[in-house]
């Protein structure tokens, strides 16, 4: 765990950032399947335009998921890449131009933002009878085509997913090969399977309540299906992802479980110790 626990403090410090643009900070109200929508969080008091609210969103949901690759990628090098002078330089350049070409591809969609002179009425067209509020709000249309956005979003994901699977495939088998040619002892074997699941699961699970809410999204545009209940839980869905993960972290972890006992117990002892001294006041005034 000290080998990765910087990486894990910065995957944290993304998780927050996430949450708090999505959930306070911007607080997107989208009109899917057309995509348009405003917002309605503490940024717009400062007038800062919708366009750069959504991308502190997307940014800080893309430098989230890089965390997460660095995290195996940690690992893969502490396992399978500690002696390969290559890869020993080479990863710093590698992580740095993953935060790059996320940063390059998300900021170029405020390029294909449209002229919104009249897109906002053509919008409500092609969307059935909605609150009073919303035609008076200050809607933003994204795009007309959502093309460029859909191949960016697949490529994402496919190269993170292709990544993520060949670091863990890699870390796994050496494992295995050093178990068997007994460069590595049993116990030292069952420390890093432990540690390893518990990665997994603390990284993976929470993505779950991020990806369900951005494949109905896309399935929303996709099938022009609207349903603003659905849109609106979808929302909730994703801004809960931080109190998951941070629950899933405290539970896999034994650290992070025993820190937070001591905490309690510590909080309880000074209890115990205000009533004894309370206790000892009041005999001694009588």
């Amino acid at each position: 765990m000290k080998s990765i626990k910087w990486y894990l403090l910065i995957v944290q410090i993304w998780i927050i950032t996430f949450d708090y643009s999505l959930s306070v900070l911007c607080v997107p109200y989208l009109l899917f399947p057309a995509p348009a929508g405003y917002a309605l969080g503490y940024l717009t008091t400062f007038d800062i335009p919708m366009e750069y609210q959504g991308l502190v969103v997307l940014l800080s949901l893309a430098y989230f998921c890089t965390g997460i690759l660095a995290v195996f990628e940690k690992r893969f090098y502490i396992v399978c890449a500690y002696q390969a002078t290559f890869w020993k330089w080479f990863r710093y350049i590698w992580l740095i131009g993953h935060y790059l070409v996320v940063t390059g591809l998300y900021s170029s969609f405020l390029l294909l933002i449209p002229d919104q002179k009249g897109l906002k009425e053509k919008v409500f067209r092609t969307l059935p009878c909605l609150p009073q509020y919303i035609y008076k709000a200050p809607i933003l249309v994204i795009t007309e085509n959502y093309t460029y956005h859909f191949i960016v979003s697949c490529l994402f994901i496919i190269i993170y997913t292709v990544e993520g699977t060949l670091l863990s495939g890699f870390v796994i088998l050496t494992t295995k090969k050093q178990l068997q040619t007994r460069k590595m002892s049993r116990n030292a074997f069952q420390l890093q399977k432990s540690t390893f699941i518990a990665l997994l699961t603390q990284m993976l699970v929470p993505l779950i309540m991020i990806i369900a809410p951005c494949t109905y999204g896309w399935a929303s545009l996709v099938a022009h299906y609207q349903n603003q209940a659905l849109m609106n839980f979808a929302m909730i869905t994703g801004s809960l992802h931080g109190a998951l993960s941070t629950v899933i972290m405290v539970t896999v972890h034994r650290s992070y479980r025993e820190a937070i006992q001591d905490v309690f117990r510590s909080s309880s002892r000074r209890e115990s110790t205000n009533d004894h001294n309370k206790y000892l006041f009041v005999v001694i005034n009588y």
